[in-house]
């Protein structure tokens, strides 16, 4: 799998970024990995470094997809090197767990 980074992301904290450049569809990193099936995904789903780091966009570069009891982050489009990577937390479903959203 490829590669990144976490660093400074001004604002938002830390954040992680890529190392070298991604191609599109191309596996980061795991980000989730199931952990028990409670129905509370606080408790079913432990993060990963990758997924501890990953920040919010309406326009994400990465997009989740489930492979057993994991979660791999996976290039959307091309990510240059140093490229933040994000997720868009408001669309995160899971095939076997629904999400409410919390307020």
């Amino acid at each position: 799998m490829v590669k990144y980074i976490v660093k400074s992301a001004g604002r938002l904290g830390k954040g992680a970024f890529a190392s070298k450049s991604i191609g599109r569809g191309t596996d980061i990193a795991v980000a989730l990995i199931r952990k028990s099936n409670t129905k509370n995904p606080d408790k079913d789903f432990k993060r990963t470094r990758l997924g501890r780091y990953i920040n919010h966009s309406s326009k994400p570069n990465t997009t989740l997809v489930k492979r057993k009891n994991r979660y791999v982050l996976v290039a959307k489009r091309a990510i240059e090197k140093d490229e933040q990577l994000f997720a868009d937390y408001e669309k995160l479903s899971f095939a076997d767990l629904s999400f409410k959203k919390r307020r």
